[in-house]
């Protein structure tokens, strides 16, 4: 068995994981983890622990009291003969559970990967805003990350200790934390984002043949990580580029939650090439950004492409009778408004009638439906 050293290191890791250790104490906690394989496994387990606790504490119908009884008596009847009393993987697994009951509108899932180079395991953490919902998530680095509908990110325990890299599936908008020594990277399917404390929006679905990056404060670099060549695309603030896909996506997958133990979607992800990026300058931003805020702005958008938004958002499908509805644009400032309220916006403004049967909505420019 490892020889697990603490010496009083876990108000450090505690700093660490909340953003708030000194330049110091982030070397302390390296040089504590470089020191053995037992060291980095309860560092992971602690970092399980923080990050079910913080998505426990952005609900406002979490109780502290009632979970921490929870949790006290979970720890009493799990008592076993070990240096803690109780394995602190026992605990991660508590912790996930009443996370599981206070958490709404986001999934959070944690495993582990063998390295074949480093026998220690990592461990990672997964958060994921189903169809119908969005999230928000704050970052071991103090980062804030507010997740789309349809979307899901991953992280390792090394983040903010050796790293700062994300993996990102859908759409999310990231407020990230200045940090002098680690850049922040999100890695999608077919592009990297790299950042040093900017506040940008990433747009990777896989059903869409583009990944759409767009800045709102600050820069961002854009890196092709297959490209042999050096060259890279720069994005400053109120910039949007568009990284075109080379490989199209054949059929829109079906969202399937993870189960417990089931290997993370994330994890198999494969590379997809790009063709080129093309960048528009002096653009209004809160278009690509707005959908996390009260006030969703949409801005001259084809109706084809804003059903896809509104299927994501209400967890609906669209059907066109016709065609050329696609065709029609539209602007609108959208403020907590209700599926039905948007669809009879869209009558009042185009010759568009529609008709709703459980989750699929019919749109057709004549007085009947086929």
């Amino acid at each position: 068995m490892d020889d697990i050293r603490t010496n009083g290191i876990e108000d450090k890791i505690v700093s660490v994981l909340n953003a708030k250790a000194s330049q110091e104490e982030l070397a302390e906690v390296r040089q504590w983890l470089s020191e053995s394989d037992g060291n980095r496994r309860l560092y992971d387990e602690y970092a399980a622990i923080w990050a079910s606790s913080w998505s426990l504490r952005r609900h406002n119908d979490y109780q502290p009291d009632v979970a921490w009884t929870l949790l006290s008596k979970r720890m009493k009847m799990e008592k076993a003969d070990t240096q803690y009393g109780i394995p602190i993987r026992k605990i991660v697994m508590v912790a996930a559970m009443i996370a599981v009951v206070f958490l709404a509108g986001m999934s959070v899932h944690y495993f582990s990967d063998q390295s074949a180079k480093d026998m220690s395991p990592l461990t990672y953490t997964e958060y994921s805003s189903p169809y119908g919902s969005k999230s928000k998530v704050k970052l071991p680095d103090g980062s804030m990350v507010w997740l789309n509908a349809g979307s899901f990110i991953r992280y390792s325990s090394d983040f903010n200790i050796t790293n700062r890299e994300i993996y990102l599936e859908g759409e999310c908008y990231f407020d990230v934390a200045h940090h002098e020594n680690i850049s922040f990277q999100v890695q999608t399917s077919t592009i990297t984002v790299k950042a040093l404390g900017t506040a940008f929006n990433v747009k990777a679905y896989p059903e869409e043949s583009f990944v759409e990056t767009t800045v709102e404060r600050g820069a961002v670099q854009l890196i092709d990580p297959m490209s042999s060549s050096q060259e890279t695309t720069i994005l400053r603030a109120r910039q949007k580029a568009v990284a075109v896909k080379a490989v199209q996506p054949v059929e829109k997958p079906k969202e399937t939650p993870l189960q417990d133990n089931e290997p993370s979607k994330i994890k198999s992800q494969k590379y997809i090439p790009m063709t080129n990026v093309e960048v528009n300058s002096n653009v209004k931003t809160e278009a690509y950004t707005s959908w996390k805020d009260t006030r969703w702005i949409i801005e001259r958008e084809k109706l084809s492409s804003f059903a896809v938004k509104l299927e994501r958002r209400y967890n609906v499908r669209f059907v066109f009778d016709d065609e050329e509805l696609k065709d029609y644009v539209f602007s609108a400032k959208l403020e907590d408004e209700t599926l039905n309220q948007v669809l009879e916006a869209i009558k009042l403004t185009a010759p568009i009638l529609y008709k709703v049967q459980q989750n699929t909505v019919y749109l057709s420019r004549n007085k009947s439906f086929k």
